[in-house]
């Protein structure tokens, strides 16, 4: 399950939505997602040649026997021809149904399982969709006796359906299946960024030549490039085509924020730093080089570390992230890079496998020849490219232990987690109304794998973990600070929690207060008691936090073998039966419910074993927190 953490915070937290028509989620619904669908009618309209006919450069559909997207299923569509027209025209009538529906806040239909039956490959998904069409992530945010419906539903949860139903209407054709509806734009994206892409290879050719050739690879010169390609990483994601409605060209960018169509992204280092609202570079690379074990030499290799990138946009900043990988294979940082895309097209502009492999061809005509290596490394296993039907499944992160427990394991192996823009930074927090001095780690929820972090530029209302007054200072300088796309975050923790899976905890530990006046601690507490009684656990609360963590390194020093030691250090009067602290004979199970301890930090020990039980001392665990909610 979900947790009961997760789902009260939920109920008490509202998520982003069109509800709210003074909100950018409003005008996401009302303008934004219309205008996206209006953009593909159109353009398959007008150009329709290009779907039918597979000897033209620009043809829109790919092939699953050729690496290059502009490749097509041509022995298909000669023969089928008429058929192909009438699919074409069956996928134009339902986006235009689509369209209306959404203009007019239908109720939002099911998808037809009997299809799926026909096709696993293709809409195996839509029973889980239909799951979530009668789940708490579509609930009507009006009247929960409601269906639901695109201006009463959850930004995140209709969003991401209105993509899903674009590409049903696709996937439901028999000659036309592998059409990408957005590959026009991605194109010419792309063409308008030629001039940069040249610049950023160029740099990463210089700045792989200083590493290797330097005699004495010092951490601070790592170090000072590792910077400067995150804050690179973090520039491509400026660009993003569903943000601009899917226009092929940006908005002409201000004097002090250019965008990367633009600007010169080497010159574009310090107008980053400007506009970073939160940066841990520091702490991000300080724990690469300890899991790594590097030391920064390039002669030695430590072993294995992989770290995943979760892929957002393709052109420019699928080649920053390519170029971040590279660094971190050559500087030892990590001996595998695995890039995470979409099983199919997304939000305009996200990356799929074919777009990764054509990107490669496209890096190749530089002079570098990076797309070469870059495909070696993929041969190889220095590169991983891989894909999950979670991606595009309408459930924020805190749901990947339910939806998708392989890839959530899978995770659990990983050194770093990068976390590539708006769309993933909106799943982690769950799209929520957080206050925006919230922790990142609170924000998070259950979502604690492995470390992570986050390059990611503002593009929705939604952000945590800034300080004290910076939103409001924020909001005086730029009134659409949230949304402009102009500023970024670079969050990162270091959190991969232990279980706690109820049936493990005996006691909980939570400081005593008779008032709490920060509203965020007081709905933790609460959260936590109604926990501890829906699981009988114990709850135990502490008048003093400090006193007690005192106790406990007292405890750890006794001879768990004499049964009077305790006494002899003058704390006889704790009770054993209403402290239970025993040191867990067998390691806590990898696949435990993880949502208490994502929520608090808070103290838990497992249950007397039931065979050995009467054996029990009050012996402290080998890894005790000894951090408490101090008020």
């Amino acid at each position: 399950m979900a947790g009961l953490i997760s789902t009260v915070a939920k109920s008490l937290s509202q998520p982003l939505s069109a509800v709210d028509t003074s909100s950018y989620a409003y005008v996401t619904v009302q303008h934004r997602m219309p205008i996206i669908l209006t953009q593909i009618v159109d353009h398959l309209s007008r150009h329709k040649s290009e779907v039918y006919d597979a000897k033209t450069d620009s043809a829109l559909v790919t092939s699953p026997t050729r690496l290059h997207p502009a490749g097509g299923l041509q022995d298909a569509w000669n023969s089928n021809r008429h058929e192909s027209e009438e699919e074409l025209k069956g996928i134009l009538g339902a986006l235009a149904k689509l369209r209306n529906e959404l203009q007019t806040n239908k109720p939002l239909t099911r998808f037809d399982v009997g299809l799926a039956e026909k096709d696993d490959a293709y809409m195996g998904d839509f029973a889980e969709w239909n799951a979530a069409l009668d789940s708490v992530v579509a609930r009507n945010l009006i009247s929960l006796s409601e269906p639901p419906k695109w201006f009463e539903c959850s930004w995140l949860f209709v969003e991401t359906y209105m993509y899903r139903r674009i590409m049903a209407a696709i996937h439901e054709t028999t000659h036309l299946k592998l059409l990408d509806p957005f590959k026009w734009q991605k194109a010419e994206s792309l063409k308008d960024s030629t001039k940069n892409v040249h610049n950023m290879l160029d740099y990463l050719k210089n700045t792989l030549e200083v590493i290797v050739q330097a005699e004495d690879k010092t951490p601070e010169e790592l170090k000072r490039h590792f910077g400067q390609l995150l804050r690179l990483s973090l520039w491509g994601n400026k660009g993003d085509l569903s943000h601009s409605a899917g226009k092929g060209k940006p908005e002409p960018p201000s004097a002090c924020h250019p965008t990367p169509e633009t600007s010169n992204p080497h010159d574009d280092q310090h107008a980053m730093r400007e506009v970073l609202l939160v940066d841990d570079s520091e702490a991000i690379w300080q724990h690469l080089r300890k899991a790594s074990s590097t030391k920064c030499s390039l002669t030695e290799s430590s072993g294995y570390t992989r770290v995943d990138i979760i892929c957002d946009n393709y052109g420019l900043e699928l080649i920053t992230d390519l170029i971040l990988g590279e660094f971190l294979i050559v500087s030892r940082l990590a001996s595998q890079v695995c890039y995470h895309v979409k099983a199919m097209p997304w939000f305009v502009s996200d990356t799929t496998v074919p777009d990764l492999l054509h990107i490669l061809d496209v890096i190749n005509d530089h002079g570098g020849k990076f797309g070469d290596k870059w495909r070696d490394y993929l041969m190889s296993g220095k590169f991983i490219a891989t894909t999950d039907a979670f991606w595009t499944l309408p459930y924020d992160f805190d749901w990947m232990k339910k939806k998708a427990p392989a890839l959530y394991d899978y995770f659990k192996g990983s050194a770093l987690i990068i976390f590539k823009g708006d769309l993933n930074y909106r799943k982690l927090t769950g799209d929520l109304k957080w206050p925006h001095t919230t922790p990142f780690k609170t924000a998070l929820r259950s979502f604690h794998p492995a470390p992570l972090c986050t390059l990611r530029g503002l593009k929705a209302e939604v952000v945590v973990g800034l300080r004290e007054g910076q939103a409001e200072d924020l909001t005086q300088q730029d009134k659409d600070w949230l949304t402009c796309g102009e500023f970024a975050e670079n969050n990162f923790i270091n959190n991969k929690l232990p279980s706690s899976e109820p049936s493990s905890i005996v006691v909980c530990i939570l400081p005593h207060v008779k008032e709490l006046n920060d509203p965020l601690k007081h709905l933790h507490h609460l959260l936590m008691e109604a926990f501890c009684k829906e699981h009988s656990i114990r709850l135990l609360k502490v008048a003093s936090c400090e006193g007690f963590c005192a106790l406990l390194k007292l405890l750890q020093q006794i001879d768990p073998a004499n049964p009077y030691a305790a006494a002899s250090h003058g704390i006889a009067s704790i009770d054993a039966s209403d402290l239970l602290i025993i040191k867990a004979a067998e390691p806590r199970s990898a696949g435990a419910d993880e949502d208490l301890m994502s929520q608090y930090d808070v103290i838990m020990v497992r249950r007397r074993d039931a065979e050995g039980g009467s054996a029990a001392t009050p012996v402290l665990p080998a890894v005790f927190p000894t951090y408490f909610d101090a008020t």
